[in-house]
């Protein structure tokens, strides 16, 4: 617990239900020490991706047979980051677009809130 001054989840934490990266983000606050940083990555809903395959939750989408697509992503816009994130403050939560036009992801950059 409160072992590491920062922790980096880049084009990762979004593979997967929401419960998932609920349970995820519980681990990183856990294991971040107060104030310590936490960069991440998540799939915008204006991903180009979005709604394509199975939806199997709110946001949830798997493409089977898609090889990296064929396990769950979870889309976010920015109401969903914040809620997501209400243990962190956030000091940057942009959405960018990918190395190629349709690939937009957000980047945040938060920090654990002091108790």
């Amino acid at each position: 617990p409160e072992s590491f001054d920062a922790v980096l989840a880049w084009n990762v934490i979004y593979h997967g239900t929401a419960d998932t990266i609920g349970m995820t983000l519980l681990e990183v606050v856990r294991v971040l020490r107060p104030g310590g940083a936490f960069l991440a990555t998540l799939i915008s809903t204006r991903n180009e991706h979005y709604g394509h395959g199975d939806e199997i939750e709110p946001d949830t989408f798997v493409i089977p047979g898609s090889g990296e697509k064929s396990h769950p992503h979870h889309y976010f816009d920015r109401v969903a980051i914040d809620n997501f994130f209400r243990d962190f403050e956030l000091q940057a939560c942009e959405e960018a677009v990918g190395p190629r036009p349709g690939g937009d992801h957000w980047q945040i950059h938060a920090r654990k809130c002091v108790v």
